[in-house]
């Protein structure tokens, strides 16, 4: 995430751009696929303002749980910061046009007692996953130029509406590669077991990527091996009984230099979007699998996401599937605050 360097990478859009090649062969000669318009759903209160910097998407049970980038400029507390979360009913309630599109919203408070390191603008919160009253949460921290990542359980306590998080479950992650700026951001809850995901997967920055996957306890760790998929992946849905889950796979042409994107296995295998054919970015969702120790790219077609008209990426970071409808998806501060409802194509239902 962009995170206190945005306006810097703001200002060398023009120059990196210019260096992502608006389109390529590959794209030109590629079969061309239908896209996804979006449903924008409205925000009233904090969570509509820019500043909220969305993060993570996860369900516990029927409330989908909102995870700030930093929950505690959200609350202007030193004691304890903010997570929010929407109930199913509502949001199906806006889609069948039972409600109009604004969107009420739950606070949790959050407390982090001994993590207060990770609380400043030097760190953000990225991903959020539930293993039943457990919560797990990652944390990119900028510490001297380095980028790391970390990983913390807490417990959700419902009926007090918060999360306390544990000091002591606290790990570093094991990161194959560090680009700027880049760290863990997706996280799983398979069976018996926390999977996290770094997002820079492509084969020319990562050419062997692997999958963290530790235990309950956040204390034994292995590892996954994971295919190469080109750009950023940026949040996970949950897995379902067939080992299959979907990602954000993201591009922002200003990361060009960054991510040194080669040939792309989505294209290759399924196509490219209408609006993506002449464009050097990328907004879809694409459909991953878990093989025994093995997560690979699965065989569901991916969702193109139709681009804006004026160029603009829109800087996904959260995901959530909803029932078998489509998705629920959040951008940070890029271009704005957004959630929107991505309805499943025909050929994928």
């Amino acid at each position: 995430m962009r995170k206190i360097f945005a306006a810097l990478f703001i200002l060398l859009i023009p120059a990196c751009s210019h260096n992502a090649p608006e389109t390529t062969n590959q794209e030109q000669n590629a079969r061309v696929v239908d896209e996804s318009k979006l449903f924008e759903f409205k925000f009233i209160g904090p969570l509509s303002e820019n500043s909220s910097e969305l993060s993570g998407l996860d369900w516990y049970g029927d409330q989908l749980f909102i995870l700030p980038q930093f929950p505690f400029k959200m609350s202007g507390l030193d004691e304890y910061g903010y997570l929010y979360f929407i109930n199913k009913s509502d949001i199906l309630n806006v889609l069948n046009g039972d409600l109009d599109n604004r969107l009420n919203y739950n606070q949790i408070k959050l407390f982090a007692e001994g993590l207060e390191e990770f609380n400043s603008w030097g760190s953000g919160y990225e991903a959020i996953a539930f293993k039943d009253d457990k919560v797990y949460l990652t944390i990119e921290s900028l510490d001297g130029g380095e980028t790391a990542g970390y990983i913390v359980m807490g417990i959700y306590h419902e009926t007090d509406n918060k999360i306390v998080l544990e000091k002591s479950t606290l790990k570093k992650i094991d990161q194959a590669i560090e680009i700027f700026n880049y760290s863990e951001e997706s996280l799983l809850v398979h069976d018996d077991k926390i999977l996290s995901i770094y997002e820079a997967n492509g084969s020319n920055v990562n050419p062997n990527p692997v999958v963290n996957v530790l235990d309950p306890n956040l204390i034994e760790s292995q590892y996954y091996s994971l295919d190469n998929i080109e750009y950023r992946i940026t949040d996970a849905s949950q897995i379902d009984s067939s080992g299959n889950f979907w990602v954000i796979n993201y591009f922002w042409p200003g990361d060009h230099e960054k991510l040194k994107p080669a040939d792309d296995i989505i294209i290759t295998n399924f196509g490219v979007g209408k609006s993506h054919k002449n464009s050097d970015s990328v907004e879809r969702i694409i459909n991953l699998q878990i093989l025994d120790q093995k997560i690979v790219l699965g065989e569901k077609n991916p969702v193109y996401l139709e681009l804006q008209t004026d160029g603009e990426s829109r800087n996904w970071e959260g995901l959530a599937k909803l029932d078998d409808l489509g998705f629920l998806m959040v951008t940070d501060k890029f271009p704005k605050t957004i959630l929107a409802f991505v309805p499943f194509p025909t050929d994928n239902e």
